[in-house]
């Protein structure tokens, strides 16, 4: 899970790190899993009729971040505390435990772990 490494760093909770992370890795694997994320929107209320999969899909990922809003959540790792400049160090540290859990619908390499955790950040 990429919330460990940030988690040494910030000591912030594990569900509370896995909300901040989570609109940012959906939006990551949009691209092969846009019905399943549309069928989430669906699932939270959104009107989905006639959008495409894409369209459907970041309409889930806004209900999904507005959720995290209305619970009152941090939504960015900067909310929790992170320092920006900690984040090639903490993705280096991912790396290894991404490649332990081969389930998530991408490959992802490092480059892509940094800008999910700079988009993750603001």
């Amino acid at each position: 899970n990429i919330s460990y490494p940030v988690a040494g760093k910030t000591h912030a909770p594990h569900g509370v790190l896995l909300a901040a992370l989570l609109p940012t890795v959906l939006e990551f694997n949009l691209p092969v899993r846009a019905e399943r994320l549309a069928r989430i929107a669906e699932l939270l209320g959104e009107d989905v009729e006639g959008l495409s999969a894409a369209d459907g899909a970041q309409r889930g990922i806004a209900a999904i971040r507005s959720l995290i809003k209305d619970i009152q959540l941090p939504s960015t790792l900067k909310e929790l505390g992170l320092d920006k400049k900690d984040i090639p160090g903490i993705a280096q540290l991912a790396m290894p435990v991404l490649s332990a859990l081969p389930w998530n619908p991408r490959t992802t390499s490092l480059e892509d772990l940094i800008e999910i955790y700079n988009r993750a950040y603001e």
